[in-house]
């Protein structure tokens, strides 16, 4: 095999390329002593960034709000759905953009491929407002109630969706039997351009005259097209269901239990679900994440959190997510968690930063270049973003490319360090293969020269493509609260890389 460079390999990985939608997270917090609101930036690997108050000293909004995000990495959301009938932009660099007022009050938003934004309204507290069409430049291309008409006026539908192709569907209840009472989900299509309804979609089994009440929860995109609607079938139970034009093309149980209250789920580039589990009543029992098949819907993974789930967001290429967690008002976390890997690494949230809660809908711009703009290369590396995302590349970082090599990073039963690589083009490829390994320490350096006396295991894949080392000789003290950050350069100058907090992973 030949050489891979370990000494001083850090001198020959050039820093991550920008991308026009920054390789952030948005969350929503409060100041302590006033309560103003603002918006704070984190990094991938948990760094506090910066922070911005709100521009109304008394706004507010919450995770269950969701926002949307445009090619320039501005993020679009309702400023607070209750006071004000403002729409809120927060650029790259967490900077407040002149307010757009509306003549009613924004609930939720979603984007679309063209550069348009729809958001659902309210007239205050439970009266349904017009659905808005709003153009990149912020002005009201059209605003109208018949998108909604099939809809219980007294519980306003917050769940919109917009396929990559453009399709938009709104979601909500239907009108029972007197206003108080629901009689069963559905699922709008409209016109994008007009508002108007091209078709009601029901569930099968849970329609009119099923004597079945069925809350919608949600309705959420998917890379190949599709919309997906989650259902919840009181008292407990809850499904899922595809659309596909206007055509309910499968469906299956939520074997992760149902619930409201949280972020809605995700969907990765390949398609998988992405959300928290309700195995149990009340929801603040649902610590767990978990990813769901896209097939039939059986649990492919179930990841343990620190505590209850408030919002979800997928970041990079999709092999990693992030989420807000609590277990009470000041006990929350942010929580970074790698699905290939299953490490969880989390930021204990201060008491300066109270209420902390990752921004509903698309806080990272994942949504953005895996569904609204799946044809474009938003980091100007030669991939368009819906490839990358398949791949697990980072759309937003034009040293990330599908075609380039991985490193993830994980901890041994006895907490020593464990490196798998992988390239597509081969380990010891002389065209593309690596050339440059690392594990860098926060603070300290390249420890990976260092630790080569430890290692303890090493095993190519039969087809040379992977390669997993593991320093059992090394184990990692508890509570060191370091972060290590392992990267793989390839002959192509492509970088692939992973991190985690050592054991037990809490910041």
């Amino acid at each position: 095999m030949k050489a891979i460079r370990l000494m001083g390999a850090s001198l020959l990985f050039h820093q991550q390329a920008s991308a026009q939608i920054a390789d952030q997270a948005l969350v929503w917090v409060k100041d302590p002593v006033t309560l103003q609101q603002r918006v704070a930036r984190y990094d991938r690997q948990l760094h506090w960034l910066g922070s911005t108050d709100f521009p109304l000293s008394t706004s507010y909004t919450s995770g269950s709000i969701r926002g949307s995000m445009d090619g320039s990495g501005t993020f679009w959301v309702p400023l607070d759905s209750i006071q004000y009938p403002h729409v809120m932009r927060i650029d790259r660099a967490g900077n407040i953009l002149p307010l757009i007022t509306l003549s009613h009050y924004s609930m939720t938003s979603v984007a679309a491929p063209n550069g348009d934004f729809f958001f659902t309204t309210r007239i205050p507290v439970n009266t349904t407002g017009p659905l808005y069409c709003l153009a990149s430049d912020g002005s009201v291309k059209w605003a109208s109630m018949n998108p909604l008409t099939t809809f219980n006026a007294g519980l306003v539908p917050q769940r919109l969706a917009v396929s990559p192709l453009g399709k938009l569907y709104v979601g909500g209840a239907t009108q029972g039997a007197c206003s108080c009472f629901i009689d069963h989900a559905a699922v709008n299509r409209i016109d994008p351009t007009n508002g108007s309804i091209l078709s009601t979609i029901t569930f099968p089994g849970l329609g009119p005259g099923s004597n079945k009440v069925s809350y919608l929860l949600e309705t959420f995109a998917s890379p190949d097209d599709t919309v997906w609607a989650w259902v919840q079938t009181p008292p407990s139970g809850a499904f899922y269901f595809q659309i596909r034009n206007s055509i309910v093309v499968k469906s299956f149980p939520s074997l992760a239990g149902a619930g409201a209250g949280t972020d809605a789920p995700k969907v990765d580039g390949k398609g998988n679900l992405i959300c928290s589990s309700f195995p149990n009543f009340p929801i603040t029992q649902a610590k767990d994440l978990v990813q769901l098949s896209p097939i039939d819907g059986h649990i492919e993974k179930w990841i343990p959190l620190h505590g209850a789930i408030s919002g979800l967001a997928l970041i990079g290429g999709g092999e990693e997510v992030l989420a807000s967690t609590a277990n009470s008002i000041e006990d929350r976390y942010l929580e970074r968690i790698n699905l290939v890997t299953g490490v969880v690494s989390a930021l204990r949230m201060g008491p300066d930063q109270p209420g902390s809660v990752l921004a509903g809908g698309d806080a990272t711009g994942f949504i953005y270049a895996n569904i609204v703009n799946r044809a474009g290369d938003s980091d100007g590396d030669g991939a368009a973003n819906g490839q990358e995302t398949a791949a697990g590349s980072n759309p937003f970082d034009a040293t990330s490319v599908p075609w380039g090599p991985k490193v993830y990073l994980s901890w041994t039963a006895n907490q020593a360090i464990a490196l798998r690589y992988v390239d597509p083009d081969g380990i010891a490829s002389p065209s593309g293969g690596l050339t440059a390994i690392d594990l860098q320490v926060e603070g300290y350096g390249d420890l990976l020269p260092a630790i080569l006396p430890f290692l303890t295991s090493a095993t190519l894949s039969a087809d040379g493509k992977e390669f997993s080392v593991e320093f059992g000789a090394l184990p990692i003290p508890s509570n060191l609260k370091l972060r290590f950050t392992a990267r793989a350069m390839d002959a192509t100058g492509a970088i692939g890389s992973d991190w985690a907090v050592t054991p037990p992973g809490v910041l």
